[in-house]
């Protein structure tokens, strides 16, 4: 593994830029293991949790609306969703795709947990809005 810097010069606005060249997933795995095999499901895994923290912090910003309009039983639908659907997509992803199946067990239940905030959500919005439209 090798990682080069490398300053350029560009000749219009005479200015200095540091790059990062050739540092990519398998660098980052290469870091910890150099077996071709672990690097390869090292990248997997890599792109799987990258994916993820999108829809977690969906979830997450779903959750403290919820928590934040006072909204306890949808709050609580969301922290059970997070959890059991995990542990459910991780057993049948497991049974059925194995390890990719427990690679992206994680990816797939915070998108379905996103859904469901989503849901959860809009139900929330409407009702505020048939609130506001009487009250005027």
């Amino acid at each position: 593994m090798r990682v080069e810097w490398v300053l350029t010069d560009e000749s219009e606005g005479n200015q200095d830029k540091r790059c990062l060249r050739k540092f990519g997933r398998a660098q980052v795995i290469g870091v910890f293991s150099i077996d071709a095999e672990v690097i390869a499901i090292g990248q997997t895994i890599l792109v799987a949790q990258l994916c993820s923290t999108i829809f977690a912090g969906l979830s997450a910003l779903f959750t403290s609306i919820f928590q934040a309009f006072g909204k306890e039983v949808q709050s609580s639908v969301m922290s059970v969703v997070r959890g059991s659907a995990f542990i459910l997509i991780l057993i049948l992803g497991n049974m059925l795709f194995a390890v990719n199946g427990v690679i992206w067990a994680n990816t797939i239940s915070e998108a379905f947990a996103c859904i469901v905030g989503l849901i959860l959500f809009l139900g929330i919005w409407k009702n505020s809005l048939r609130n506001t439209q009487w009250e005027r």
